[in-house]
């Protein structure tokens, strides 16, 4: 009688673990996390219809970031060793667009956006959120 006790607790335990489990993705806990020094976090608004590939770039080097789906956002949080950003577009399609060059600050900067304009010749915008965008 008492397995059987302890079976049916240990069911009863996963079915209410699971559910509150199931709620914590990725997403919920990464607005959470601390930039470590040499790190820059943005969110990417892509307001194009077309799904886009991001990397960021100095002149000198460039790493592959994720992409984001048309007309959604995105959030990376990414190792940077310099003080300049510029971040590359590349659109499902083949068409590729720079932003202009952005001074950054790796370990501090984690409210950098960057805004994908639509229509035909998407436009960049690379800033900072609620406020100076360049």
């Amino acid at each position: 009688y008492i397995v059987m006790l302890m079976k049916r607790t240990l069911v009863l335990a996963v079915l209410l673990v699971i559910p509150a489990c199931a709620g914590r993705g990725p997403d919920s806990l990464s607005r959470v996390e601390t930039l470590d020094r040499g790190s820059l976090r943005i969110e990417v608004d892509n307001q194009n219809f077309s799904d886009a590939v991001i990397h960021a770039g100095d002149g000198g080097h460039r790493i592959r970031l994720g992409s984001v789906t048309g007309k959604h956002s995105e959030t990376f949080t990414f190792r940077w060793p310099v003080d300049r950003l510029q971040m590359h577009v590349h659109f499902t399609g083949g068409q590729t667009f720079l932003s202009e060059y952005l001074v950054v600050h790796p370990g501090v900067d984690d409210n950098l956006l960057l805004t994908i304009g639509s229509g035909n010749r998407a436009r960049l915008f690379i800033g900072r959120r609620g406020g100076d965008r360049q």
